[in-house]
């Protein structure tokens, strides 16, 4: 008999897949709550770009403004899993608070594109670089952040 040794490597794509996929069996969760559309694509694929425009309050970010900071942070951690060093445009990520509906489906589909490619960078990850593995384990509690911050907008509107 064959035992798989789990990982760390492990037990952050259990998270990162449940935080933004949802859980995959909706009687047992980590982090969100035991709905197939819990995680952070099922919040956002049905709400229109007017809807994610739409800050919660004066001066607050949009559900666009989590989203492409969320799209942003994974392009980072992408980008030094590659072996390179990202430009520091924290700021900037937050600078997209309105979309119109084709910008709102790009933007959902460059998240969808930065996180399986996260999750492969993961996965092949062969580094005992203290910063990139940091920042690889502090994806999942990035994420739970702001899709409790995203879910709180969606749900009460």
């Amino acid at each position: 008999m064959t035992t798989k040794t789990h990982t760390w490597k492990d037990s952050i794509l259990t998270l990162l897949k449940e935080i933004y996929e949802g859980p995959p069996e909706p009687s047992g969760t980590w982090v969100v709550d035991n709905a197939t559309d819990a995680g952070i694509f099922g919040t956002i694929a049905n709400l229109s770009a007017e809807d994610a425009s739409k800050p919660p309050a004066s001066g607050r970010n949009s559900v666009a403004a989590h989203v492409n900071h969320l799209r942003y942070s994974l392009e980072v951690a992408n980008t030094y899993a590659r072996g390179e060093k990202p430009a520091n445009h924290w700021e900037q990520s937050w600078e997209l608070q309105k979309v119109n509906e084709d910008q709102w489906r790009e933007l959902k589909a460059n998240l969808r594109i930065e996180f399986e490619q996260a999750l492969e960078s993961l996965k092949g990850l062969a580094t005992e670089d203290e910063l990139l593995i940091t920042g690889f384990m502090a994806l999942p509690a990035h994420g739970a952040y702001h899709l409790g911050a995203i879910r709180q907008q969606v749900i009460s509107k």
